[in-house]
């Protein structure tokens, strides 16, 4: 009996881990889901709602640099990299490469990648899914 038991425990704690478990502990669920619904659906209309949420996520906040301040900023960028290339708006995808070139000036983005596991890889796909365009 024990040696079924054991399986079926490993299989649960795998099971656990692999779920909808939140980026970062803490982070408002109407922001991630605001971030789904861009992914799922991206077009104007959830990319502003996405854009005024995750907004109000960092409005007042005392601490930005911190994982949920890190977090807002990496899906920000991700977002209007994503918006920027299928609307070939190139305001948005300057506005992209400066603020990523921005983070990783002065090892901040060393930083981030700290906090936030994957920050780093996150912002630099961002900035070169739009780089192209304003070559």
């Amino acid at each position: 009996m024990n040696r079924f038991l054991l399986p079926l425990t490993l299989i649960g704690l795998l099971l656990a881990a692999c779920s909808n478990a939140p980026e970062v502990p803490g982070f408002p669920e109407k922001a991630t889901r605001a971030y789904e619904a861009f992914l799922e659906e991206p077009n104007d209309v959830t990319y502003l709602r996405f854009i005024h949420v995750n907004r109000d996520v960092q409005i007042g906040r005392e601490t930005p640099n911190d994982a949920i301040g890190i977090l807002t900023q990496v899906r920000a960028l991700e977002v209007q990299s994503m918006h920027a290339k299928s609307t070939g708006d190139l305001n948005i995808a300057e506005s992209v490469v400066d603020r990523v070139r921005e983070i990783g000036e002065g090892d901040v983005i060393d930083v981030y990648d700290e906090v936030l596991p994957g920050a780093k890889a996150r912002l630099h796909a961002a900035r070169d899914r739009v780089a192209k365009m304003i070559e």
